[in-house]
């Protein structure tokens, strides 16, 4: 029993749980990192893996949908893309609904953080700015 309270406690206080959103957002920064610094590997990984449960999907659904409507295979795989293309719409209007309310809590916070500045701080850091700027237009016109 004692094992079992322990484990509980550990599950729930555990950094890298999933239920907390400080670790998600650690996660998807250090995907993101990774689907950046390696696109050229990592988008065709990703597309092996849609098209690997696609065809899992088909599978299992396209006898399925033969067997329960009593149809051709021909008419079993159109509805079977009809619902592939539903699942689809569903996930990305997931995905882009998380991204957005992901950059608008940053942008929303950034703001935050730009507005508690003083005039001191805010000249120096658009100052910074225009170093960068002029900094990598230089190194632009050293390889033009």
């Amino acid at each position: 029993m004692f094992k079992f309270e322990f484990l509980q406690k550990l599950s729930k206080s555990s950094f890298l749980s999933l239920g907390q959103p400080v670790a998600t957002r650690v996660l998807l920064a250090f995907c993101l990192l990774l689907l950046l610094v390696f696109a050229d590997t990592a988008i065709p990984l990703i597309n092996n893996i849609i098209q690997l449960k696609i065809d899992l999907l088909g599978l299992f659904l396209e006898p399925l949908l033969q067997s329960m409507f009593d149809i051709p295979l021909r008419q079993a795989q159109v509805l079977a893309s009809w619902i592939y293309l539903l699942i689809g719409v569903f996930i990305v209007w997931y995905v882009f609904k998380k991204v957005y309310q992901t950059l608008f809590d940053v942008f929303y916070k950034l703001r935050q953080n730009w507005l508690e500045k003083n005039r001191i701080q805010k000249i120096r850091f658009s100052l910074l700015i225009l170093l960068l700027l002029v900094a990598l237009a230089k190194i632009i016109l050293l390889f033009v």
